[in-house]
């Protein structure tokens, strides 16, 4: 099974029918699963809430073989760092905890905000909120 966050925005929708188009099971977490096509609905298993909620995320991770892991923009966020890591920091535990084995990180931190001139910043922060040991990483900034 694939857990994959932000599901109704850009990049993650995108994912989303990639996934489903090759026949894998999928759980997401979204706070508002109206904008999924019908289609769409009948195939995944939805958890409702916010994916920097340690519960949500430990329940939509447990079973998982891989997530695929965006963090949002964030332009009220105080900082790059603050913004990336109070949604990353719940996840890192969780896909430890679940035994999550492979994990796709995308980070749209700073698009269209006064952050956009640290773009591929977020590189260096995944590593300070990962644990030493846990679920082997790929992190993309764009």
């Amino acid at each position: 099974m694939i857990a994959v966050t932000a599901p109704t925005g850009n990049i993650g929708r995108q994912v989303l029918e990639n996934i489903l188009d090759r026949g894998e099971a999928v759980r997401v977490i979204a706070r508002d699963p109206s904008p999924f096509p019908p289609r769409t609905r009948e195939r995944v298993e939805v958890l409702r809430g916010s994916h920097d909620d340690p519960d949500v995320v430990n329940r939509a991770f447990a079973g998982a073989d891989a997530v695929f892991w965006l963090v949002p923009p964030n332009p009220a966020a105080e900082s790059l760092e603050a913004a990336y890591l109070d949604f990353t920091r719940p996840a890192c535990a969780a896909f430890e905890g679940q035994g999550v084995r492979r994990v796709v990180g995308v980070s749209a931190l700073g698009r269209g905000t006064a952050m956009a001139r640290n773009a591929g910043a977020g590189d260096g922060v995944a590593g300070n909120g990962r644990p030493d040991r846990g679920a082997p990483a790929s992190a993309t900034g764009r």
